[in-house]
């Protein structure tokens, strides 16, 4: 029998799925436009030329932010005249320094405000029409991190954006958020025109994820930093005594991984522990169902990451970026494999 909880000290990080499924999105939909896929430190330079694009604004939400080659690309940029406005977690080492570059470069850079317990971990970018939704930090080891990113224009960028300035007004107050104005409550599901994007925030994201799971109908495949969602671990379980393909790899360095690993083997669910470099770590949050729907972004599959944190993905069926995925997904499992 599964056990209910792992404990509290298990509520952490998440990062890759794909599952198939024929989970169709509102039709009379448009699709998204210009959307592309980074993988690994192809992210970074797909942050950076997102930021150089931009004429007039340029928003980011991120919850460790390092990297200061990209803090001086903003810095550069306000100088050009755009409005620049950072969001930051305030936990997480060196995101001080960074605040205080920015803020002497005129750049409003705020922290968000949490409940106990919270973090801010979204990885989100919006310069102009342009949006970018990532497992990925901007830390300073960050681009040796094995992790994925989505960037896009269209109307999905809305709602990206809805999202950033809940989060900005909220970021204002300095006294607690009343709980009738959590920024969870106010973002939610934001269901784009777009026929190939959606945005969706915080717990929106597990009920996401649990009916791609029950719609699967062939493969699901989950590539995660940690796991440690008992439902989703009895979805997983029952999905494969159905004969659907089930197969899941775990980042090698997280403690709690060895104890997912072992009822994941319990439950004859195919996991493999990552081929990662000393020092690397399989950090994506991502989901393909059926081969026809991905689910990406910083949600982990954890109770924190599900209910506690403040999080954002993107679900999408854009099939370039599906090949992409897949084609990355079936190399990291034969190198798990390989152990």
């Amino acid at each position: 029998m599964i056990p209910k909880a792992f404990g509290p000290a298990f509520a952490g990080l998440c990062f890759l799925v794909i599952a198939d499924s024929s989970t169709a999105f509102d039709s009379g939909c448009v699709a998204a436009s210009d959307i592309g896929v980074s993988i690994d430190s192809e992210i970074f330079k797909s942050a950076a030329d997102l930021i150089d694009s931009a004429r007039f604004r340029i928003n980011v939400e991120m919850y460790t932010f390092q990297q200061k080659s990209l803090a001086k690309k903003l810095a550069e940029k306000k100088k050009q005249g755009v409005i620049v406005r950072v969001i930051l977690d305030v936990e997480p080492e060196g995101n001080e320094q960074v605040r205080q570059f920015l803020l002497e470069q005129g750049i409003d850079t705020r922290y968000f405000p949490k409940k106990p317990g919270q973090i801010d971990h979204m990885k989100i970018v919006v310069a102009d029409n342009r949006g970018m939704v990532s497992g990925a930090n901007w830390g300073l080891h960050s681009p040796e991190n094995h992790d994925v990113a989505v960037s896009f224009s269209g109307d999905a960028v809305k709602c990206l954006n809805r999202i950033f300035e809940d989060d900005w007004r909220l970021s204002k107050i300095e006294k607690p958020v009343p709980e009738a104005e959590k920024t969870g409550e106010i973002s939610g599901k934001c269901d784009c025109p777009d026929g190939t994007i959606r945005i969706l925030s915080d717990r929106d994201i597990r009920r996401e994820i649990v009916r791609q799971i029950r719609q699967a109908k062939q493969t699901i495949f989950v590539s995660m930093f940690t796991f440690t969602d008992n439902h989703l671990l009895k979805l997983l379980s029952r999905a494969a005594k159905k004969g659907k393909d089930v197969r899941i790899i775990l980042d090698p360095g997280q403690e709690c991984n060895g104890l997912t690993t072992k009822l994941m083997k319990q439950y004859k669910i195919p996991v493999r522990l990552a081929d990662v470099q000393p020092g690397r770590l399989l950090h994506m949050k991502l989901g393909i169902f059926d081969g026809r729907t991905s689910v990406l972004g910083s949600a982990n599959w954890t109770l924190g990451g599900f209910n506690v944190n403040h999080e954002c993905v993107l679900v999408t069926r854009e099939m370039k970026v599906l090949k992409r995925l897949m084609k990355m997904f079936e190399s990291d499992w034969a190198k798990a494999g390989k152990q």
